[in-house]
């Protein structure tokens, strides 16, 4: 994603983020240690203040933030915003089946076309059209 300049996306972004965050705290036992939770807090902190100094290198923080994260804990996996690993891209989309890919590209093409044509486009709403069961955008999704 290359358009972080759009308040709605990186807003979008920083939400996904703050959620991962909900999900390492309802999944604390996962972490051997309170330091190894507090560590990737202290991670997702990082990216969320990158992100929102929108430094160069915010993205690629992000890839490699959550590759890490699924890699070390791939029962987390499914806990995590489809839609972030999207909108970080790179690297993320190692994670993500060509299907689902496809779709979100028919996705951005969709708000591309809307934003051209000055109408609304809800992402979140059509981010849960996609898969339901599979796409969660919110934390209660996940309950």
């Amino acid at each position: 994603m290359d358009d972080l300049q759009l308040p709605e996306q990186l807003q979008r972004l920083l939400n996904r983020i703050e959620h991962v965050k909900q999900c390492l705290a309802q999944q604390q036992t996962l972490f051997s240690n309170s330091d190894q939770y507090t560590a990737w807090l202290s991670r997702l902190d990082e990216l969320k203040q990158a992100l929102s100094d929108q430094t160069p290198d915010a993205l690629f923080l992000g890839q490699e933030i959550i590759s890490q994260l699924i890699t070390y804990y791939p029962q987390l996996t499914p806990l995590l915003p489809r839609d972030l690993l999207w909108l970080l891209g790179g690297d993320c989309l190692h994670f993500m089946p060509d299907e689902e890919i496809q779709k979100f590209q028919m996705l951005e093409e969709q708000r591309f076309a809307a934003q051209d044509a000055k109408a609304s486009f809800d992402w979140d709403d059509e981010v849960s059209k996609l898969q339901p069961t599979q796409v969660p955008t919110s934390p209660s999704d996940y309950h």
